[in-house]
This record gives structure tokens, C-alpha cells and sequence, in this order.
């Protein structure tokens, strides 16, 4: 039975180079093709299609919160393709934590090409998506959580193993405090706190260092 893909992009370059290049392969079938996600909508409740080929820039609607509606509903297997996920970037990273089950980077230029040469790649990386099972946006939110506390743990440890804070370097330190400080405010919005997030056995954060990550 063939893998059924949907494609959102509002590029028409890239709906018909991918149209083409899935046609030939006979273990993926072209579920259907949208310039935006308010029309994919509709079409994708109606016939479900296994792996959703979504771009981010998109009148109308981004595709992440498109991608976030849809964990919200009925989680679709989902591959970002976009030229804003280069590797690393922070818009990747949002995308896989809004449920993405992997991230293409297309480039600005050459795109038809790009598409053509990494055919391969892209089919094998729908044919793995397809056998995902990606989980409610609920069940999502619990683990990044998770390593959300685990992080903070990371870093109040750091602070606790360095004898005195002059001896951290400056320019460590002050990295080391701005993602302190971005992961405190997150977990206030949770409703929960730094200190909880340590295990029993470590002590508190130096009371300097709180108010350095405020």
C-alpha cells in the first residue's frame, strides 16, 4: 500500500517539482497539493493523507501553527520543508518541538534543482516519517518540559561545581546566565520554579546568581 503525501507550499515550483519526483516512485502516492494552509485544511480532515510535506512561510497562515493545530486535533506525520530550518536554526528547533518529525532545509536559490539532486533523501526521509507515530500536542508539551527541568538542572549544577563566581569566565558566565535566566521565565509561565527542578541532593542556587539570572 502506498505512502499518501499531501504537499503545503505556496511556491508552485516546488508543489510541481515534487509532484514529479513522487509520481515516480511507486511506494509514495500524491495525496493532494495546497498553496496555503487555510485550503489544506479542509482537505486533509476530509481524506487523512500518512505524511504531511509542509512549508513555514505561507500566506494566510504560518506553517507552524498550522503544524500546531494539527497536533492539537489529529497528529499527522510531518516533514518541514522550508528555507528558514537550516540546521540548528532556532526555527527548526520550533518545529520539531511543535511535533515535526523532520526538517528539510531548501534554498533560496536553485530550489527546482536542489529539490531534483536530493530526491533520494526527501523520499526516504517521507518513507520515514510515514512510520512515525507523532503524539498530541498534551502529551508533546509533558516532554519538553522534561528536558526543560533537566536543562535547568545542567546549569544550576555548573554554577554549584565553580568555587566562586570571578572564576567563571566572563564570557561563559554571562551565556551560561542568559539561558538561565530564558529558562526561569519559561518555567514561571508553567507554574514551576528553578528549585524544583533540582534533585533533593543539590543545594540551592547561590542567592547572587538568582538575582544575576533575573
Amino acid at each position: 500500500m502506498s505512502i499518501k503525501v499531501y504537499v503545503v507550499d505556496d511556491s508552485a515550483v516546488v508543489r510541481q517539482t515534487l509532484m514529479h519526483l513522487i509520481k515516480d516512485d511507486p511506494a509514495i502516492e500524491l495525496a493532494g497539493s495546497a498553496p496555503n494552509p487555510l485550503i489544506a485544511g479542509p482537505a486533509i480532515r476530509k481524506n487523512r493523507p500518512d505524511v504531511l510535506l509542509l512549508d513555514i512561510e505561507m500566506p494566510g497562515m504560518d506553517g507552524l501553527t498550522f503544524l500546531r493545530q494539527i497536533m492539537e486535533e489529529s497528529p499527522i506525520p510531518t516533514v518541514i520543508c522550508s528555507t528558514l530550518t537550516t540546521d540548528g536554526s532556532r526555527m527548526a528547533l520550533d518545529a520539531l518541538a511543535a511535533g515535526a518529525v523532520a526538517v528539510v532545509a531548501k534554498p533560496r536559490l536553485g530550489l527546482k534543482q536542489f529539490l531534483e539532486e536530493s530526491r533520494r533523501e526527501l523520499l526516504q526521509t517521507l518513507k520515514t516519517a510515514a512510520r512515525s507515530r507523532p503524539r498530541r500536542a498534551a502529551a508533546q508539551e509533558g516532554e519538553a518540559q522534561r528536558l526543560l527541568v533537566q536543562r535547568v538542572q545542567e546549569l544550576l549544577a555548573a554554577f554549584d561545581a565553580a568555587p566562586k563566581v570571578p572564576r567563571v569566565a566572563p564570557a561563559h558566565a554571562a551565556a551560561a546566565l542568559a539561558d538561565l535566566s530564558a529558562l526561569t521565565d519559561r518555567l514561571g509561565r508553567t507554574g514551576a520554579s528553578p528549585d524544583a527542578a533540582r534533585s533533593p541532593r543539590q543545594p540551592a542556587a547561590p542567592p547572587a546568581l538568582k538575582a544575576m539570572a533575573r
